[in-house]
């Protein structure tokens, strides 16, 4: 619901559908306190509901035409993002959220095939967990449409879901964004995805190969909330 009033200007009262998700998002927005990131005005009785700065004009991430411009914004965004939280033992882990996504599906029948994915994808989480081991409360859901436009020429980030582990995690969901359904095995898109890979990896500083990973693994992961989402509907 857009609103506005005297004290807070134009903001917007968020009502979230999953009380434990509202609850991370709105410490990861308090951690924040506008960081790039919305500011989270005020916290309403019950733990679902929030008054939020509204971005303006708000226009995300996807509706730039031009890729150089996508990861310009992208990059600049995530550099010197992600802060260390105060209150870790709020937050679920990254790689719980993969383990129980891969229990998730090893109960739902007639999907062996997504399952033996997501038990590789588990066994991929691990080892990029080792290797990237700083623990930083993540933004957890980093695509286009939660990239907005705001009046100062650069992007806000709004929805964060709230999660601790190596910032490493929160680029995958990004380029996962940049994929096109239906286009995936065209040559161009080949070349487009890799160009976007070795791009990230130059000025982030994360091997390519280990984007490729995560990249792996945050497919997986779409693939069998598709599945989720549709079993609770």
């Amino acid at each position: 619901l857009s609103c506005r009033s005297d004290r807070c200007g134009k903001f917007g009262r968020k009502i979230g559908r999953w009380p434990e998700e509202s609850r991370t998002e709105s410490q990861a927005l308090g951690e924040y306190g506008g960081h790039r990131y919305c500011r989270r005005f005020d916290t309403l009785p019950g733990p679902d509901a929030m008054l939020l700065q509204r971005v303006v004009p708000g226009t995300p991430l996807r509706q730039v035409a031009d890729l150089q411009q996508r990861l310009d914004a992208f990059v600049a965004l995530y550099k010197g993002l992600h802060r260390v939280s105060s209150m870790p033992e709020q937050y679920p882990r990254y790689e719980s959220w993969v383990q129980r996504t891969a229990e998730y599906m090893r109960r739902q029948p007639g999907y062996q095939s997504l399952y033996s994915h997501m038990c590789a994808a588990n066994r991929l989480c691990r080892l990029l967990t080792a290797r990237y081991c700083h623990e930083r409360l993540l933004h957890g859901d980093l695509h286009h449409d939660n990239i907005l436009a705001n009046g100062d020429g650069g992007y806000t980030l709004i929805d964060p879901k709230g999660a601790i582990g190596d910032p490493l995690f929160d680029v995958p969901r990004f380029i996962r964004n940049e994929l096109e359904p239906g286009r995936i095995h065209t040559e161009e898109h080949r070349a487009r995805l890799e160009h976007i890979l070795q791009a990230l990896a130059g000025r982030l500083g994360n091997a390519e190969s280990d984007l490729r990973r995560g990249l792996y693994l945050d497919v997986c992961m779409g693939e069998c909330w598709h599945v989720e989402d549709n079993q609770q509907i």
